[in-house]
């Protein structure tokens, strides 16, 4: 995004959406949060679904924190 009024528009954006279900990613020591991911095209009748629109801030991308993020999204979307 090239600036954060833009990003913020964005995010207002995703919160509304019926079909994904967006998280903060906080990591335990930062005390605030660095990336985002969502639940996208969820089909629970056949067990399905997406894990997307993920991004990860200075700090949090390529870190153990990360990919604990998306083994936890993985490990409990159903």
């Amino acid at each position: 995004f090239p600036d954060i009024e833009r990003f913020a528009a964005w995010l207002k954006s995703v919160e509304v959406r019926t079909d994904w279900v967006a998280f903060a990613i906080v990591p335990r020591d930062a005390g605030a949060p660095r990336g985002i991911a969502s639940y996208m095209r969820i089909d629970a009748a056949n067990g399905v679904a997406e894990i997307g629109c993920i991004a990860l801030g200075a700090g949090l991308a390529r870190t153990a924190a990360a990919t604990e993020a998306m083994a936890l999204l993985g490990g409990r979307i159903f």
